[in-house]
């Protein structure tokens, strides 16, 4: 009887064993799962009225943003589809309340600033016709002065001179109160320009304008504001980036810099290494 106990235990060790082997023979021979699985299919779900975008002007930029990264990887990394591509919607809110006020901003200064260069410009031509003539009434005035000292100039022609150069002085002060109150008016205007400035909002950034939600498996892409068809197509590339499991980026020109910018106008090679190291290429 107790041969038997030992025997059933012995057996029972041994199942155990051969089920922990066979356990971890599963699990080495299954595949890691990848930072990004690719292809990702994406499809453009609601635009918000108040946008005034049309969808078609919504896929045409949404394809560009898409192609973008297919052709910098060298394959179909993201599939328009209709029916099971994760959502892309673009819901208007304060932000671009907001960047359209910055928009309004940037064109006011813009404005103040041409009309303070026009402004600059007129000062420096009045100025610089009013050095001339002052140097001429100098001129005229020492030559008049050296003639009455040595005798070669009557009475009535120095008198007629004095009477000249009297109305040349009164066009020189004319003239320096014309440049005067210009200036001010520069001086004014630049103020007002810079007020401007600090009666915006003091920090000076935009709400971030795009966002990829990530719910376990589940993808959902937001635009918030566009500026322009340019900055949005620039917005939907860096979303796109985070749909494949990038993050911020510390190269200033790289789409995937945390900052958007002007410099960005397209994938840089850091974009395309990041999203090298995060996906398998087999799709």
């Amino acid at each position: 009887m107790r041969q038997l106990s030992t025997v059933l235990s012995l057996l029972v060790i041994l199942a155990l064993c051969g089920n922990l082997w066979w356990l971890s023979q599963r699990q080495s021979s299954e595949p890691t799962v990848r930072s990004c699985q690719i292809p990702i299919r994406w499809r453009l779900a609601n635009v918000d009225e108040k946008f005034k975008l049309s969808q078609q002007q919504a896929l045409d930029a949404i394809r560009t943003a898409a192609q973008a990264w297919n052709q910098q990887l060298g394959l179909a990394a993201f599939v328009e589809d209709a029916q099971t591509g994760f959502p892309i919607n673009f819901i208007y809110d304060e932000r671009q309340q907001q960047l359209l006020a910055s928009q309004r901003l940037a064109r006011n200064v813009e404005r103040y600033d041409e009309y303070l260069q026009q402004l600059a410009a007129e000062l420096q031509t009045l100025s610089a016709d009013h050095q001339q003539q002052l140097n001429s009434f100098n001129e005229q005035k020492q030559q008049l002065a050296d003639n009455i000292a040595a005798g070669s100039i009557d009475r009535q022609s120095a008198k007629q001179q004095q009477t000249e150069l009297q109305l040349l002085a009164d066009g020189l002060n004319a003239l320096a109160e014309k440049i005067n109150d210009k200036n001010q008016h520069y001086q004014q205007s630049l103020q007002d320009r810079n007020q401007l400035i600090t009666d915006a909002d003091p920090s000076g950034k935009i709400a971030e304008v795009g966002l990829l939600l990530r719910t376990g498996s589940l993808l959902e892409m937001r635009i918030f504001a566009y500026r322009d068809q340019t900055i949005l197509v620039r917005t939907l590339s860096h979303e796109f980036g985070h749909a494949l499991g990038i993050e911020h980026l510390p190269e200033p020109d790289a789409i995937m810099h945390d900052m958007l910018s002007t410099e960005q106008d397209q994938l840089t090679a850091a974009d395309v290494q990041a999203a090298l190291k995060l996906c398998d290429q087999r799709y």
